[in-house]
């Protein structure tokens, strides 16, 4: 579907179609967003399922945890796909950000960039994704 290229974000619309952002363009899918994951993890011989159990449970999350899909793409889940409006940033996407007192400007390698108000999510998310990043290297 994909192949090895770098998402840097998935998104549900307000018309519940998934837009995907990758390598400078934009694709929206009138699928959901188990069964884009499904796709994008079928080389790793798994689904989304079991990639959210088996990682929840290694490092004893115990709510929202990244989901790893390869050395390109490890999702930061800002908003949960159970939610109207979910939200996954690539962390191997983003080039920096900045924290403000309310929300955070991430910025991107292609030079987009966006606004999210849910900073703390956002700052937790990142640590859950160093702990993943430095398990896999061992």
């Amino acid at each position: 579907m994909y192949g090895d290229m770098m998402i840097e974000y998935i998104r549900k619309t307000l018309d519940n179609q998934i837009q995907i952002a990758r390598d400078g363009s934009v694709d929206y899918q009138d699928r959901t967003f188990q069964k884009v994951m499904n796709d994008l993890l079928k080389k790793q011989l798994t689904n989304l399922d079991a990639r959210e159990k088996t990682t929840m449970k290694i490092f004893s999350f115990t709510s929202k945890s990244p989901i790893y899909i390869d050395s390109k793409n490890l999702l930061l889940c800002i908003r949960s796909y159970r939610m109207q409006r979910s939200l996954y940033v690539n962390y191997h996407a983003i080039r920096d950000y900045r924290s403000y007192e309310k929300d955070i400007i991430i910025s991107f390698y292609n030079a987009h960039e966006f606004r999210i108000e849910e900073k703390y999510a956002f700052l937790s998310q990142i640590k859950k994704a160093i702990v993943i990043l430095e398990f896999l290297k061992q």
